[in-house]
């Protein structure tokens, strides 16, 4: 008797399991009944009842908190609940909101922005600049800083055009367009420059972090005083313009005549502990 007369053992039977190899989807898995939300308001209510005695709260906290905080400030004061009170509070929660909002897209990825704030402030800043400056940044800024605006703005037109991000490469070219022409004394272009300085520096964040590989929580960590620190020279407030007089030698003391004025009113044996070096 040859190998090839040998019988070759049936194989064993496998149970067929739901959903695995060979097997025919159920009509719930094929037509995603099962990701289906609920159909009706009454039934999402007793979803949300379930899953908070369930010991999932969600925003319930959140909520409650706002609720305690409405009835704090409607007892301090009378003009809390106004209608102009609440319209001068929208009013001022706008651009915190604005900036909250793209926070979110961020915090889904598990990622965090510690710049975004001072990012916001950096961008309003540019823009009051151009308005109020007839446009010309130079003027305002002067070559150290105007020359490290500039070179983020080009920095960040590489990146996107390097990750073919051609939407945010126009809007950042654009920009640059608009610094070197003196456009952005008009509100709406002045607006379209704040947009794409945030345009650049979100690029310039994001290949920090997504290609080089470094973590958001130090990137923006470092962002965070470097934009704020580009913020107060822009508004002419850094320590450059504080301290020119302490730097240069000198230290700022009042007139004669003013400093006479204000002993007057100081006891005698006070006046030289008063007077210093005067």
């Amino acid at each position: 008797m040859t190998t090839s007369d040998k019988q070759t053992p049936p194989a064993a039977a496998v149970p067929e399991t739901p959903g695995g190899p060979g097997t025919t989807p159920s009509h719930e898995a094929s037509t995603f009944t099962g990701d289906v939300g609920a159909a009706n308001l009454r039934e999402a209510a007793h979803n949300y009842i379930a899953k908070v005695r369930g010991g999932d709260p969600g925003a319930l906290p959140a909520l409650f908190g706002l609720i305690v905080l409405l009835i704090s400030f409607s007892q301090l004061s009378n003009h809390f609940l106004t209608v102009g009170n609440l319209a001068n509070l929208t009013g001022q929660a706008g651009p915190t909101i604005i900036i909250a909002m793209g926070l979110v897209f961020v915090l889904l990825v598990a990622e965090i922005d510690l710049s975004a704030g001072t990012a916001g402030g950096l961008c309003a800043a540019t823009m009051a600049i151009v308005i109020t400056k007839n446009g010309d940044l130079h003027a305002q800024l002067g070559g150290g800083t105007y020359g490290a605006a500039c070179l983020a703005m080009f920095c960040g037109l590489v990146i996107a055009a390097w990750q073919r991000l051609w939407l945010a490469a126009v809007t950042i070219a654009l920009g640059m367009i608009v610094m070197f022409t003196h456009l952005g004394a008009h509100v709406w272009i002045g607006m379209f420059l704040a947009i794409a300085t945030g345009v650049a520096i979100g690029c310039i964040v994001g290949w920090l972090v997504a290609n080089v590989g470094i973590p958001s929580f130090v990137v923006t960590l470092a962002f965070f005083p470097g934009l704020a620190g580009r913020h107060l020279a822009i508004r002419g407030q850094g320590w450059r313009h504080q301290h020119r007089a302490v730097l240069s030698g000198h230290r700022h003391r009042p007139p004669k005549r003013q400093r006479h004025r204000r002993l007057a009113h100081v006891p005698r044996g006070h006046r030289r502990l008063c007077a210093g070096d005067g």
